[in-house]
């Protein structure tokens, strides 16, 4: 059968089944583009399902310019692609980005339906002046609902953050390996009017915390209060035992859309008697809550055959809408599972008030490899 025929056979389906065979194609990551592409060529039919996979999501990696060099001529050869391109992902380091900023601001102004925006692995400060503007412009439109920075260095001005988070669309915010940068001015009068506004909508919000930057999240978490319902913290710091003794605090009385919250951070086991107040007092501010996440790495020496944890405060809080705790540990040591069942054990005696009060208890070992945003 020649290659006439093949098209006169597959135009007896419908169009809509077409798309949605294509639609619906799942292998490999790394074959799949060539299988899209190869769809692409079957015949007209097959195309422009074809290309909405193909241009969905965008990578501009700053290791192969050829690449994006090629996207700008598509794009500027057939505009209707631009329609098909919904996130867009940049990465790896900023010293190769000069020499193609203007083809890459090009490329920026060209997005008109994007709603994802990644950054990862990147020196913020060193992309071209030129080129950062043209993010924060990409990412302040309407329509943007998530962006991910992640492992974003030298990120040293809010007002950066706030202008990457100016979209009044923006549900989804997730800064990874990212610290906050410095509250610039003290972020007083209009600049607090700009956080206010730039984070009033998240419904999702990932962060990392230090005792350096609690005002900073203080600051996102009070303009996100009435509409966040899930929060993500890590603690960045050696010891959490740092955030219970600083003069700043995080308060989450105020946040009353939130229903689920996950906390990460490391700790020495002799240090949970401060620790654990802090979170239980943490933990009890949110009247609406309905899931907790801990996922706790703890310091530990040969010296303590089995580490024992502070748990009591957190036994006696008052989680009335509270159905589900989670905790997750993960030790240095090399003989923790042989240990592990013993501090479960240790856990589940002294929160059994929570079960009474109707909070499913899990238990189980942190996978640190998974992630955390």
């Amino acid at each position: 059968m020649n290659s006439t025929s093949n098209s006169a056979s597959i135009s007896c389906f419908p169009q809509e089944l077409i798309d949605k065979v294509i639609e619906d194609i799942e292998t490999d990551v790394d074959i799949l583009p060539v299988t899209l592409r190869a769809c692409a060529l079957v015949c007209r039919s097959f195309l422009r399902a074809s290309q909405i996979r193909i241009f969905s999501r965008i990578e501009l990696d700053s290791y192969y310019p050829a690449r994006y060099v090629r996207l700008h001529q598509v794009l500027l050869e057939s505009p209707h692609i631009r329609l098909y391109i919904h996130s867009v992902e940049i990465v790896h380091d900023a010293y190769n980005w000069g020499a193609n900023t203007p083809i890459l601001i090009s490329i920026f102004g060209m997005l008109h339906m994007l709603t994802s925006f990644v950054c990862r692995n990147l020196e913020w400060s060193k992309l071209p002046r030129a080129m950062r503007t043209a993010i924060c412009a990409l990412c302040a439109r309407p329509g943007i609902v998530s962006l991910r920075l992640v492992q974003l260095w030298d990120f040293t001005e809010m007002d950066e953050l706030v202008a990457l988070a100016g979209s009044s669309t923006l549900k989804y915010l997730v800064l990874e390996d990212t610290l906050l940068p410095a509250l610039n001015g003290g972020a007083t009068g209009v600049r607090s009017s700009m956080i206010g506004s730039a984070f009033a909508h998240l419904r999702r919000l990932v962060l990392v915390c230090s005792p350096r930057t609690i005002s900073q999240v203080q600051k996102i978490l009070d303009a996100s209060a009435s509409s966040l319902e899930e929060l993500k913290l890590r603690m960045e710091e050696t010891s959490v035992s740092e955030f219970p003794s600083n003069q700043d605090t995080l308060v989450l009385e105020h946040m009353r859309a939130l229903r689920f919250i996950q906390l990460m951070f490391f700790m020495w086991p002799e240090e949970s008697v401060v620790v654990m107040p802090w979170l239980a007092a943490l933990l009890q501010g949110p009247t609406g809550l309905a899931e907790i996440v801990l996922l706790m790495r703890l310091w530990d020496t040969p010296n303590h055959p089995i580490p024992q944890i502070a748990w009591e405060p957190l036994a006696v809080m008052q989680l009335p809408s509270v159905r589900r705790l989670s905790i997750k540990i993960a030790m240095p040591r090399r003989s923790f599972e042989q240990i592990f069942q013993a501090i479960i054990d240790h856990a589940e005696r002294e929160l059994q008030r929570l079960q009474r009060n109707g909070v499913c208890l899990n238990f189980g070992v942190w996978d640190r490899t998974s992630g955390f945003g």
